[in-house]
Parts: structure tokens; sequence; C-alpha cells
């Protein structure tokens, strides 16, 4: 039986370089790299001195599996989010002209309003009468005008 001199960061590097090497698909790579994350688990004092060793030119950065899926729903995530506020602005901003213009805004309307989706909301606010809405911004009569 052979005694064991390297360490496990030796072990996980050499390993890691040879995964980067083999000219695999980049799914199988993942796959191996996620594999050797799992049973060679590195203590947090191992995983500094393995960090410290590789560079980002030497090695590509090790991501399990599950820690992509992980970022690529967080990016989604983000973007819905994102897509989500936008049109909740459109809807407010919709809202608050109507109301600063008309007043209360009749309940039927508002629910068409509160489903509409983006391409609804921008066509209506694309067609209000803009130099209207702007004179009402700066009108010199407290009771019309939007900005305090």
């Amino acid at each position: 039986m052979r005694r064991q001199t390297e360490s496990k960061v030796d072990i996980r590097a050499a390993a890691a370089e040879r995964v980067q090497a083999s000219g695999l698909d980049p799914a199988r790579q993942t796959l191996l790299i996620d594999f050797m994350q799992r049973y060679l688990a590195l203590s947090p004092r191992e995983s500094a001195e393995y960090l410290g060793r590789t560079t980002r030119e030497g090695e590509t950065l090790e991501l399990t599996w599950s820690q992509q899926k992980l970022q690529e729903g967080i990016a989604q995530g983000k973007a819905v989010g994102i897509a989500e506020g936008e049109l909740h602005g459109r809807r407010e901003v919709l809202l608050d002209l109507i109301r600063t213009r008309f007043g209360e805004v009749p309940a039927d309307l508002a629910a068409r309003i509160a489903t509409a989706e983006t391409p609804a909301l921008t066509s209506l606010l694309r067609r209000l009468p803009w130099p209207t809405i702007l004179m009402m911004c700066v009108s010199p009569s407290p009771s019309s005008r939007m900005i305090p």
C-alpha cells in the first residue's frame, strides 16, 4: 500500500488541471469538478490555500453544477424583477396621470390598468396629450399643478 504524501490541496489542484486539460466538453468537465468538490471537500484553511495557489489564467473557476444553476436562477430572477418593476411603474404613472387630470379613477378602469401588460400600457402612455400634461406640471394654479 502506497503512503499518501500529497495533501488534499495538491490532489485537488492536480485533478482540476487534468479535468481542464482533458478536452472533454464543458458539461462533463463541470460534472467532474462538481464530483471533486463534493467528495474531495476542503477545510476552510485548505480552501484558502487552494485558492491562493490557483490563478485565473491557469485554471478555470470551479463552479459546481448546483452553483451554476443558482447563478442562472439569480440572473433570471433579477431580469423578471426588473421587468415586473417597470410594468408596475408604468401602471402607477398612468393611474397618477388619470387621477391628476380627472380625479378618482373608476374601479373598473383601475382593474383594467392593473392587469394590462407592457405593450398596452406603453401604447396608452404614448397617446397621452403630453403638452397638456407638461403644462399641468408648471401651471400657475396650485390646484392643477402636479409638482408641488
